[in-house]
């Protein structure tokens, strides 16, 4: 029981790892490829496991990636070709992977570049696409039109919502006052924040920090919802995109989630606990759940349970877990009416999952 129990663990933490490279490395909208793959590789080199798992993960982990390299049957044969020629595993996967990445960072270094410069710096009121464009090196044009093709979003709009998802943040968890946090996150005038905020949104700023926070500064605890309160929130729902709740401990996996639904145009909140997800689904208008099966304090499991007790009708829930014994998992799921899907995926594959639990709609 207790080797079981060790294996387990270790498939976990090595999942786990793979599910934050995945996140990152391409095609996901990030320049940090290198940085991931690095981060993967120490990981691994820490936790040292039997070599039967290590091959196996890694095998997995090009097969994710495999549909975008240009022969997706060459990044695993190479895989194999060099592993048999007496190099190590973490050696032969490295190579593989950072030719994957040398190609994709040929197509699209600028696009990558440009998100970088955006996420560093768009406090900065001064920074507009031709801003970028010349730190870049290339038109503003040539930019705009890359960026489109590559996110199939206009970079103008991916800043706006870059700040405005940063201030977001700062509502829900500072006592900054409403002047404070537009400032901070690039706005000159409280006219245009309010503005795109309440488009974005679809409230002001004020009445945002009231609905997530319950008063007009700190972050305050949720009040239990009765069954009546909860009904109604679900029956009735604001115009707009959809609102999708992302709860992980992992600050790095949750972040990538909402970074990237967020470019895909959804509404998402974010927490890191079980309270602070009850405070969301009490508050909030949501339309669908990532749930974490692992929790520091708890799983996933026990906290639908939890919720189902205190909302009659629940938005539809996705347990998302980096364990490989997902048969398991999912027999536990479908007695709380959630479904279960693999972290070991690329973010294309969260959005679809987000797509199918819309279509189920609320339970």
């Amino acid at each position: 029981m207790t080797n079981l129990t060790e294996v387990r663990r270790v498939w976990h933490s090595i999942n786990t790892a793979i599910a934050h490279f995945l996140h990152r490395a391409p095609p996901v909208h990030t320049p940090c490829m290198e940085d991931a793959l690095t981060v993967l590789i120490r990981a691994m080199e820490y936790l040292n496991p039997p070599s039967a798992i290590l091959d196996a993960s890694l095998l997995q982990c090009l097969i994710i990636l495999s549909p975008h390299a240009n022969n997706p049957s060459s990044l695993l044969s190479r895989f194999v070709s060099k592993r048999s020629i007496s190099k190590g595993s973490l050696e032969s996967f490295s190579e593989c992977v950072r030719e994957h990445i040398n190609h994709k960072i040929h197509k699209n270094q600028t696009v990558h570049d440009s998100i970088a410069i955006i996420e560093e710096s768009y406090h900065d009121s001064r920074l507009k696409e031709k801003n970028i464009a010349a730190r870049l090196g290339v038109r503003a044009s040539t930019l705009s039109v890359a960026f489109i093709k590559r996110t199939g979003v206009p970079l103008h709009l991916y800043l706006r919502n870059t700040r405005l998802h940063h201030a977001s943040h700062l509502l829900r968890h500072t006592d900054r006052t409403i002047k404070e946090v537009w400032s901070s996150v690039g706005y000159n005038f409280a006219s245009n924040f309010d503005h795109d905020f309440k488009r974005h949104f679809g409230i002001t700023p004020r009445a945002y920090r009231v609905s997530n926070t319950g008063r007009t500064g700190a972050v305050g605890p949720a009040a239990p919802p009765s069954r009546e309160h909860s009904d109604r929130r679900h029956r009735l729902r604001a115009p707009g995109p959809h609102t999708v709740l992302i709860v992980d401990d992992d600050h790095g996996w949750r972040s990538s989630i909402d970074t990237y639904l967020r470019l895909e145009g959804f509404r998402t909140v974010t927490a890191g606990t079980a309270d602070e997800a009850f405070a969301a689904l009490t508050r909030l208008d949501v339309d669908a759940v990532l749930f974490d099966y692992h929790l520091l304090e708890t799983d996933g499991i026990t906290c639908i349970r939890s919720a189902r007790e205190r909302y009659r009708i629940l938005p539809p829930i996705a347990l998302l877990t980096a364990d490989p014994f997902l048969a398991e998992i999912s027999n536990e799921a479908q007695q709380v009416g959630a479904i279960v899907a693999s972290k070991l995926c690329e973010l294309d594959a969260i959005r679809q999952l987000v797509v199918s639990l819309l279509a189920r709609g609320p339970a």
